[in-house]
C-alpha cells in the first residue's frame, strides 16, 4: 500500500472515530459506545475502523457489480446505503460490538453524518495529498 492511500485511510479513520464519539456525546442514550467488556474509545476505534474499511471498499464492489454512478451526489447516495447497512449490521451485534443504536431514525442520522464526514475528509485529504 503507498504513503498517500495509508495517510488517507488513517486520516479517514481519525476522522470517524472522532466523529462517532461526538456523536455518542451529543445524541446521549440513543447511540451508546462500549460495555462492560469493551470501554467507549475502544468500540469507537473499532467502529471507526469498521466504517473506514467499508468506504474504501464500496467503490471497487461498485464497480465489480457494475453499478454505474455519474457523479458526486450519485457516490455520496451509494456511501449512505453502505453506511446504513453497515451501522444497521453493528447495532444488531450489540452485545459483541459494544455499539448500541436505539432506532432505525438514529442509525439514518449518524449514517448522514458519517457519510458527510468520510466526503469532505477524503475530499481534504486527496486535495492535500495532490491526488486528483
Amino acid at each position: 500500500m503507498d504513503q498517500k492511500k495509508t495517510l488517507s485511510f488513517l486520516t479517514l479513520w481519525v476522522g470517524s472515530t472522532i466523529s462517532l464519539l461526538i456523536l455518542s456525546v451529543v445524541l446521549g442514550g440513543n447511540i451508546v459506545l462500549g460495555n462492560m467488556s469493551i470501554t467507549k474509545p475502544v468500540a469507537g476505534l473499532m467502529f471507526g475502523l469498521v466504517l473506514t474499511v467499508v468506504y474504501f471498499l464500496t467503490a471497487p464492489a461498485a464497480t465489480k457489480l457494475n453499478i454505474r454512478v455519474k457523479d458526486e451526489k450519485a457516490w455520496a447516495l451509494v456511501f449512505f446505503i453502505a453506511n446504513v447497512i453497515v451501522i444497521w449490521t453493528v447495532k444488531r451485534l450489540a452485545n459483541i460490538t459494544a455499539v448500541g443504536i436505539s432506532s432505525i431514525f438514529f442509525v439514518f442520522v449518524v449514517a448522514a453524518i458519517i457519510t458527510l464526514v468520510e466526503r469532505f475528509v477524503d475530499k481534504y485529504s486527496k486535495k492535500t495529498l495532490g491526488k486528483k
